[in-house]
């Protein structure tokens, strides 16, 4: 039940409502959790390390990319297709 949003070590997640828009974690545990609909989940792989994906949102070239998706609605907003089919730039491993 509830697959799509079960959480696995290393997963990362993309805040995509509300007033944490845009900033991006990283699941670090063993424990069974899901998500809501107020998170993007993302899962790389073996090719890219999740923490450089975090890391390189707190520069103008990763965070330009999320700000340019957001939506300026009553409750701000970033569509989940959209995260999908982005493409973030990443620096080589």
């Amino acid at each position: 039940m509830l697959k799509s949003s079960q959480l696995k070590f290393n997963d990362t997640l993309i805040a995509i409502v509300g007033a944490t828009i845009g900033q991006v974690t990283i699941y670090e545990s063993d424990k069974e959790a899901n998500i809501n609909q107020a998170l993007a989940l993302v899962r790389f792989g073996e090719d890219v390390l999740p923490e450089f994906f975090k890391s390189i949102q707190f520069y103008s070239a990763g965070k330009g990319v999320l700000d340019r998706l957001k939506r300026p609605v009553a409750r701000a907003n970033i569509n989940l297709d959209e995260i999908g089919t982005t493409t973030f730039p990443l620096p080589a491993l």
